[in-house]
């Protein structure tokens, strides 16, 4: 910001550097660091050739997908093909990942409870999603729409962070017993992101179709967010039960 103006391309692709290596490298790599540590506990280790490809392959399209946060400068052709040889790399790696997983599908059912398996396919599903949109978004007409368009940045952040990330954490805290997670909280928390999510990626088709957007709008944003909050206040609920119970 100093050498450049917080409004130069510098400044901007410097903030975007700095998410994209935070949400899409060592938020997602520790995330599978910790299910691939459970995994071991439980027994079950990875074929050491095929876990090798699945490193190597999902940080070199870490790396890679960077260049979708440059799409917004229009750049050269060249970074359009490097951003979308990452997303399907990345893609690459989980297909490597889930032949291994399937492999174990029985021996991972007898995990933990029937709860940890089916979040744990749910959030395989949500970030098979986010791979997706991640592919969608290195092609040059996605590319123009996404970057004049907050919303649809906003919504697949929401995806990533709420979605993945935070339900992962989740998961796993409840698994290593550091929380209490209830059938109840889940679902009140999954339908909150539905919500959210559905009314964010609402209000960007809006601004790209150029529609009307509902009159009361942002208040079903409020009350879809509340039900979000609630989901969070009734985990704080159980962990107080458990502590004194």
């Amino acid at each position: 910001m100093a050498s450049a103006g917080s409004g130069s391309d510098l400044y901007r692709n410097a903030i975007y550097f700095y998410l994209h290596f935070q949400y899409n490298g060592w938020f997602v790599m520790a995330l599978f660091g910790i299910l691939i540590h459970i995994l071991e506990k439980q027994g079950i280790v990875l074929e050491k050739k095929s876990f090798n490809h699945f490193f190597w392959t999902i940080n070199a399209g870490a790396v890679l997908t960077f260049g979708i946060s440059l799409l917004w400068m229009k750049p050269p052709i060249l970074i359009y093909v490097i951003s979308g040889i990452g997303a399907l790399l990345q893609f690459l790696a989980m297909v490597i990942l889930a032949k291994q997983l399937f492999l174990v599908k029985k021996r991972m059912k007898k995990i933990g409870p029937k709860l940890f398996y089916r979040l744990l396919k749910t959030i395989g599903l949500l970030f098979l999603v986010k791979l997706f949109l991640q592919l969608l978004g290195a092609f040059p007409y996605f590319a123009a729409v996404i970057s004049y368009n907050m919303d649809f940045v906003i919504g697949y952040l929401h995806w990533i962070f709420l979605g993945v990330v935070s339900l992962a954490l989740l998961v796993f805290l409840d698994y290593f017993k550091l929380i209490l997670l209830t059938k109840e909280s889940v679902l009140i928390y999954v339908i909150g992101f539905i919500l959210t999510e559905g009314l964010i990626f609402y209000k960007g088709f809006v601004v790209w179709l150029k529609v009307s957007l509902a009159v009361d709008y942002f208040w079903y944003l409020v009350l879809a967010s509340v039900v979000v909050l609630i989901a969070i206040g009734n985990i704080f609920k159980d962990q107080l039960r458990k502590t004194t119970g």
